[in-house]
């Protein structure tokens, strides 16, 4: 492996950006530890890793002793502990929860422009919207209900007109789905797109999103791909990108993974119309009327997609947001401190193992009852 600082291997953990060989080395380091030392102090964690530094082909070793900064310690820290979290299924105790939460699942309604209404099953991840006809995106057929004791599913009557349909993702849930053109949109949970049959009949392809999803385009020169939310209006060709439009927060994010894309402001105000070209690993901000756009890392935009929840110097109210739609639970404001946490965990974990992360790497609290989360700055009796 080529050199690299510690610092750098544990920060790439934590965002979820490290290469295979690279995972691969710091869960080499995780599973050589005892469960007594699951938390360990400062020392044991310089100690522990200088053993997997020997592990790394470094031609330099005297450069190695700038990673023991207070920084990088606790950018290792936070990495280690995360990675704890993510595997350790028995680990977290959740005594301190009087009810805890499964995470979501694969869940959605079709609505088609007919006004029928199809349930999507959770067997199945996503469907296709292709040649005029309805499919799972495994090719399987969307069936309807299925008596107890009948052993053959029952074929869903349903009919499709060239307009536009519906795909709602509940709180709590995920799907995807497979367009005409062959491009394929993720939907996060509490989101909905409007989608016609078929492109063919209109001179650009056009959608509407409200929430978040993930759009790998499909490339088509002569016809335009847009999307457009309550705010801003997105034009593309064929690219990949995220979009975060939910209708109850204030701002909007765009995030470009390849291609270009451009988006344009459409909230009233002095920026009304305003023009923003997005290239590689750039990311659109908008909120109220004001749009502007920086680089940032568009892994963290997509974890969700891959299964993660990613945090990174992330407002604890935005995280809780997240939290809110993905385990269908209440959350209240009032009660949120102005803080910022970083860590990764999966989407899988139960409720009470993503609040005891942010436990760990904050100096925060949290009481879950009746289904609302409440927090508390640590030592205090309010709880």
């Amino acid at each position: 492996m080529e050199e690299r600082k510690a610092t750098v291997l544990a920060e790439k953990y934590k965002n979820g950006t490290c290469s295979q060989e690279e995972q691969v080395l710091i869960e080499q380091w995780y599973n050589q530890q005892e469960v007594s030392d699951r938390y360990p102090d400062i020392p044991h964690i310089q100690r522990s890793m200088d053993e997997v530094w020997k592990k790394m082909d470094i031609k330099n070793p005297s450069k190695r002793t700038n990673w023991k900064s207070y920084a990088a310690v606790s950018a290792l820290v936070i990495g280690i502990l995360s990675i704890w979290l993510y595997k350790a299924d028995n680990a977290i105790p959740v005594s301190a929860f009087q009810d805890d939460v499964i995470p979501g699942g694969q869940r959605a309604i079709l609505t088609l422009a007919t006004g029928q209404s199809i349930q999507l099953s959770a067997e199945h991840g996503g469907i296709s919207f292709q040649n005029n006809t309805i499919r799972y995106e495994d090719g399987f057929p969307i069936w309807g209900y299925t008596p107890l004791l009948s052993s053959e599913p029952r074929s869903t009557n349903y009919v499709i007109i060239n307009t536009f349909n519906t795909l709602e993702v509940p709180l709590g849930g995920n799907y995807k789905i497979i367009l005409a053109d062959g491009s394929t949109v993720w939907l996060n949970s509490g989101s909905k797109i409007i989608f016609p049959t078929t492109f063919s009949a209109t001179p650009h392809r056009q959608v509407s999103l409200s929430g978040e999803a993930f759009f790998a385009v499909s490339k088509d020169p002569s016809h335009r791909f847009t999307v457009t939310t309550k705010t801003q209006q997105i034009n593309v060709l064929g690219t990949q990108f995220n979009v975060e439009a939910y209708p109850n927060q204030q701002n909007s994010k765009t995030t470009l993974l390849e291609g270009s894309v451009e988006i344009v402001n459409m909230q009233v105000g002095e920026h009304f119309g305003k023009k923003i070209i997005l290239t590689p690993h750039e990311q659109t901000y908008l909120d109220g009327n004001n749009i502007e756009k920086e680089r940032v890392n568009p892994e963290k935009a997509i974890a969700w997609k891959d299964g993660l929840f990613v945090f990174n110097d992330d407002r604890l109210v935005d995280i809780m947001q997240t939290l809110s739609r993905w385990y269908k639970i209440d959350v209240d404001y009032n009660s949120i401190p102005d803080s910022r946490f970083n860590g990764q965990i999966s989407k899988q974990a139960k409720l009470s193992e993503v609040l005891e992360m942010l436990e760990i790497t904050g100096q925060v609290t949290f009481k879950l009852e009746n289904n609302i989360i409440r927090t508390y700055a640590k030592n205090s009796n309010s709880h």
